[in-house]
């Protein structure tokens, strides 16, 4: 498999929403740039209230295992904001996206100029975002 985006969907404990972002970005985001972790776009899920999402991109799936296996299994994570932020989720799931079904996607979009993700950048500004 080519480069790929991995889509994280977090149902969290009811009301715990502004908490999870605040960790989000005050220590979980700013980690995973320091371990080079290429996240595309996160926020608040639009579709509900307790609800959270995560993009981010790999080159294979060699590199999503490497690269979460080193900072996963690093004292950085597992001492700093691990438990707090895993107390906060309910579930989680992820969906892996090729990059040929994002390209497809993507110029859809484009023609359409139709935003699919919070923050102003179109599914077409992620694709970019990528290549």
């Amino acid at each position: 498999m080519n480069h790929f985006v991995e889509i994280r969907s977090y149902n969290l404990k009811p009301g715990t929403r502004d908490e999870f972002h605040r960790l989000f970005i005050e220590e979980a985001f700013p980690l995973l740039k320091r371990w080079n972790m290429d996240v595309v776009a996160y926020g608040s899920s639009l579709h509900d209230r307790d609800s959270y999402y995560l993009i981010r991109h790999f080159d294979s799936l060699a590199h999503r295992e490497q690269s979460e296996d080193a900072f996963y299994g690093s004292d950085e994570w597992r001492q700093g904001p691990r438990e707090a932020i895993l107390a906060l989720i309910e579930n989680r799931f992820a969906q892996r996206l090729c990059s040929s079904w994002m390209r497809s996607l993507c110029k859809d979009c484009e023609n359409r100029e139709y935003e699919r993700t919070r923050g102003g950048k179109s599914l077409y500004e992620l694709w970019h975002h990528l290549v």
